[in-house]
């Protein structure tokens, strides 16, 4: 194979591997079936706040950190605090390698937010949380206002449409944006949400 060859081949490889990697941060992932409205088995997440902002997180997921730091830009511009609640293996409540990880200890770290391990988990699960970095958004009372991630592409950081839409629903939590079984015509503002998978099935 001559040189002219080798270099296209090179070429053509370098092209291929590039287009993957850009296929692979702008391809959401599953955003999964949130519950419309707050779980009642599960204690409402603040009592001081009508509206909650959670978080859901694998806590070894690279693209989430980025996802940190605009959760953390959002509670500072809203004024209130959010809680990330990081996935954990059933089994492993006593193995620092997962619940002592450096995305954890970023999110300890961060301003205005409150880290929760969800050991087995159980409160993953139950809303269903799929990807990593997945915010959810719910009223007291109104149920669920949004759903979606706060990057525009896995591991980006910087102002997305989805800061304003979160930011609406602090703001505005009784708005008709709630949705609930009774309410016709009612919708959820969403994004997608770029990380990885939170609990991988084998």
């Amino acid at each position: 194979m001559g040189l002219k060859s080798l270099v296209g081949v090179w070429a053509l490889v370098v092209a291929s591997g590039m287009t993957w990697i850009n296929r692979y941060g702008t391809t959401p992932g599953v955003t999964g079936d949130t519950p419309v409205m707050w779980p009642e088995e599960i204690p409402w997440v603040d009592q001081e706040q009508r509206a909650g902002l959670l978080m859901f997180a694998h806590p070894r997921c690279p693209c989430t950190r980025a996802s940190l730091n605009e959760l953390q830009r959002i509670t500072d511009r809203a004024g209130i605090q959010a809680d990330v609640i990081f996935w954990q293996p059933k089994n492993t409540q006593d193995e620092t390698d997962w619940s002592d990880t450096s995305l954890i200890r970023q999110a300890k770290s961060l301003s205005n937010l409150r880290v929760h391990l969800d050991h087995g988990g159980r409160m993953t699960d139950r809303f269903d949380a799929r990807t990593s970095g997945l915010c959810l958004v719910f009223e007291e009372y109104h149920g669920l206002l949004f759903r979606g991630g706060v990057t525009s592409s896995r591991g980006h950081e910087g102002v997305s449409d989805s800061h304003s839409l979160i930011l609406k629903a602090l703001a505005n939590p009784s708005s008709p944006l709630f949705v609930g079984s009774e309410s016709e015509g009612s919708r959820i503002d969403e994004f997608p949400v770029f990380g990885c998978e939170i609990d991988p099935k084998p």
